[in-house]
């Protein structure tokens, strides 16, 4: 008797995800060497049937995710297991030194308020733009020489790439004009 067996070849369950900072959306690419007859995955906060999901998290940390598949109209199951980093974003947030209005030639001090929750904000970067003017550093001063309405823009960067932006408007007036004249008594 001769019977024929129909060897299929191994699967894999295999798939890609990169770091993520929250908010931002993990896509997660199944990559493995045949198409699945179906897929289940737990991302560990939800879970999906898709070939390719994609979640948000809201809170940073290690999750591992594992991807379940059944190939060969089940004939075949292979499962694997990885973790994906959500890394924290800082908040950005800063005051100037200097309340109210300023006049034209002066300095002014801009505070950094920025909070970076479950980082290390030792680690952080920060991008300043006054105008089309950048600066850099985590308190700067700045000359304001020319009247006019600034927008004051600070980014606040991570090592890991996450980062946020808050922006606030400065008016910096002209400068007063002293002018009297002296009547001649007698």
């Amino acid at each position: 008797i001769t019977q024929d067996v129909d060897v299929k070849p191994q699967p894999t369950a295999d798939f890609l995800v990169s770091d993520v900072c929250v908010g931002e959306e993990a896509n997660f690419d199944y990559t493995g060497n045949n198409p699945a007859t179906s897929y289940s995955w737990d991302l560990a906060t939800t879970t999906s049937t898709m070939e390719n999901p994609a979640v948000t998290y809201d809170q940073p940390g290690s999750y591992d995710v594992s991807l379940t598949v059944n190939y060969y109209d089940g004939e075949c199951v292979k499962d694997t297991t990885q973790t994906v980093a959500v890394n924290p974003v800082p908040t950005a947030d800063f005051a100037f030194g200097t309340e109210g209005a300023v006049c034209a030639g002066e300095e002014v001090q801009f505070v950094n308020n920025t909070t970076f929750e479950n980082g290390d904000a030792n680690t952080l970067t920060y991008d300043w733009a006054v105008g089309s003017t950048g600066l850099s550093g985590e308190s700067p001063v700045f000359p304001f020489d020319n009247e006019g309405t600034f927008d004051v823009e600070l980014t606040a960067r991570s090592t890991e790439g996450c980062e946020s932006t808050f922006s606030l408007t400065k008016v910096v007036n002209p400068l007063p004009v002293s002018d009297f004249t002296l009547d001649k008594v007698g």
